[in-house]
């Protein structure tokens, strides 16, 4: 997210002003403001100084939490979304994720579309939200940045996605048998440089890495850190705004006496630089056969899937 330009320094005062400066405060004036207009390139700030780096970082995310309140205070919200919003915390989760104006998403298992929603509304009129499995199309049809996909590889041209999101899917991933090396592979190559991959899910027990999956809906962190890595993405933080150390996390995570307020970890992670994982290549040939009016197969990530 490039931060706003700023304006240009205004070398010439105002002439009302000038007029009622003594000749010397005047003179003075003038030379402090050459002497600022015409400094030389040593003085200009670097963009890739770890100052202006830090500086942008920040920009951007106050952008972004801006772009993510506004999104949760949206009046055309659903009822039933805005009782949620104080258990599932989407400002503290999206904003983590750096999700702001002008992005394109991509939102993999989708489901009832709460998140979706807030994702249209926080990228705006000018981003655009891709999702897979979506159940709820009315989401789709009624918010006109959303695009459902049945193939990721097929629908998303590759390098053009800001962030990718799997909220509570990752064990659904899992419990499916998807191929996890083509599922992430598909991630990295709709990925711009620098995208941000965000994992979100219920917490299983440690040690357990998939075993829960399919009996509690919950999935151990450390195996999902593990396979992630594995692709190469660099895991770059994670939040506990969700966690629930009170929770033991035996029980399935829609049992009344758990639900809304399941342990869950918050995930984020760099995509690879550099590295072109042999799946991502495939992933890639596939979309050119696509595009040259040439069938392909399954990338793991579609509806039907």
């Amino acid at each position: 997210m490039r931060p706003a330009a700023s304006r240009p320094l205004a070398c010439a005062p105002r002439r009302a002003r000038v007029l009622r400066l003594p000749g010397a405060l005047l003179l003075l004036g003038l030379v402090a403001c050459l002497a600022g207009c015409g400094g030389s390139d040593a003085d200009a700030v670097d963009p890739a100084s770890p100052e202006a780096v830090a500086k942008a970082a920040q920009v951007a995310a106050e952008e972004s939490r801006r772009a993510v309140a506004a999104a949760v205070a949206e009046p055309s919200r659903p009822a039933a979304d805005r009782a949620r919003d104080a258990q599932e915390k989407p400002v503290e989760v999206l904003s983590f994720l750096g999700i702001g104006p002008g992005m394109k998403v991509l939102q993999l298992f989708a489901d009832d579309g709460y998140v979706t929603e807030l994702l249209a509304h926080a990228v705006g009129p000018q981003g655009v939200v891709y999702v897979t499995r979506l159940a709820d199309a009315t989401r789709a049809a009624r918010l006109g940045n959303v695009r459902v996909v049945q193939d990721v590889a097929s629908d998303v041209p590759p390098d053009s996605i800001d962030r990718v999101l799997i909220v509570a899917g990752y064990h659904q991933a899992v419990n499916m048998d998807i191929d996890r090396n083509v599922l992430l592979g598909g991630t990295i190559a709709a990925l711009r440089a620098g995208g941000v991959l965000g994992i979100v899910d219920h917490s299983a027990q440690p040690g357990s890495r998939g075993r829960d999956v399919g009996t509690l809906r919950r999935i151990d962190q450390a195996f999902v850190v593990e396979e992630v890595r594995a692709l190469g993405f660099q895991p770059v933080g994670q939040r506990d705004v969700l966690r629930n150390r009170g929770d033991n996390r035996t029980l399935m995570h829609t049992d009344e006496a758990i639900l809304g307020r399941t342990d869950r970890f918050v995930l984020k992670f760099l995509r690879p630089a550099g590295r072109r994982p042999p799946m991502v290549e495939v992933v890639e040939q596939k979309h050119e056969l696509i595009e040259a009016g040439m069938p392909g197969g399954s990338d793991g990530t579609s509806n039907s899937a």
